[in-house]
Parts: C-alpha cells; sequence; structure tokens
C-alpha cells in the first residue's frame, strides 16, 4: 500500500513482515516471535487495540501511524527518517509518536525528521536545518517555534537582486 501498511492484515502481520526473511526459514515462519514483536510495539507506542490481532483498518489514523513507526522500528535501524510522522493525529497520538521517536533516537538511532510542524521540531530535534529554493541553509538550535517559523520566512523571501 501506498502508506507502508497492508490495511487488510493485522497488527502483528504488519508489524513481522519486514522480518519474515530474517526469522522465519523456508518451510516455517512462527507465530510466537511475531506476537512479541507485536505485544513489545503495542506497549512501546501505546497502541490502543483489542489485541495484536485487530486489522489495520479497524485502528484509528493515529494508531496505524504507530503501527506504520513500529514495523520500521523491528529492522533495528542505525537510521530512520521520517517525513510527517504527526500528521492527521490527534493531540495524544502525537504525543506518544514523538514520545517514541525521542526513546529511538536516544537509543543511538540517527533520525531526520521533515515536518512543516515546528512545534514537533523543537520538541524532538537537537537541530533543525531551514532550507531555501535557492539552496540556502540556516541552522537553528532553539526551542522556540516562533524562531523556527522566523527562519522560515526569511528562506522564503526573494534575495536581493533575485528573482521575486
Amino acid at each position: 500500500d501506498r502508506d507502508g501498511l497492508a490495511f487488510e492484515m493485522s497488527i502483528r502481520d504488519n508489524i513481522a513482515l519486514p522480518l519474515i526473511r530474517q526469522r522465519g526459514s523456508r518451510w516455517y515462519v512462527g507465530r510466537a516471535w511475531q506476537s512479541d514483536e507485536a505485544e513489545k510495539a503495542i506497549d512501546l507506542l501505546s497502541i490502543k487495540t483489542r489485541s495484536a490481532d485487530t486489522l489495520i483498518k479497524e485502528l484509528s489514523g493515529g494508531n496505524q501511524q504507530k503501527v506504520l513507526f513500529a514495523k520500521w522500528l523491528s529492522v533495528g535501524p542505525r537510521v530512520l527518517v521520517l517525513h510527517e510522522p504527526t500528521q492527521a493525529v490527534d493531540v495524544g497520538a502525537r504525543q506518544d509518536i514523538l514520545t517514541s521517536i525521542q526513546k529511538v533516537a536516544d537509543s543511538g538511532v540517527g533520525v531526520l525528521l521533515a515536518s512543516g510542524e515546528p512545534s514537533d521540531l523543537v520538541e524532538i530535534c537537537d537541530r533543525i536545518l531551514v532550507l531555501s529554493r535557492d539552496g540556502r541553509v540556516v541552522e537553528l538550535r532553539t526551542d522556540s517555534a516562533d524562531e523556527v517559523l522566523e527562519a522560515v520566512y526569511e528562506q522564503a523571501a526573494p534575495t536581493a537582486g533575485g528573482p521575486a
């Protein structure tokens, strides 16, 4: 699916998909490890569900986002690239996702976060890079969302002598 989730499959199956080759064998995939991975993810990310057997399509958007995050965390990445991880989720899910991203970063995984939400950026990023259309880059180390917005607007402004 374009969203990275198989909506007709369960939480357990979605989280297990990237691990099947490394955890299963040619003739036997096994379910115990899949259930263990799903339960760890449900606990870690506070996924609100009846069970790991719940279909993705039955979850709220925020919980679907958490499952997608868990799916890629399960492979033990060294670097995670996240684009708008809190887009279109409720306030509670947003905080759970940001807390989880921070835990992952604290564990030593590199995290590159692209977001149009200055509040998300200042909450969890060590550095914020603001890019302009002409290739200029401004690096910020701030806890002020207003400062991020100011930098964005400054970078969006045409340069002197350049096209308007």
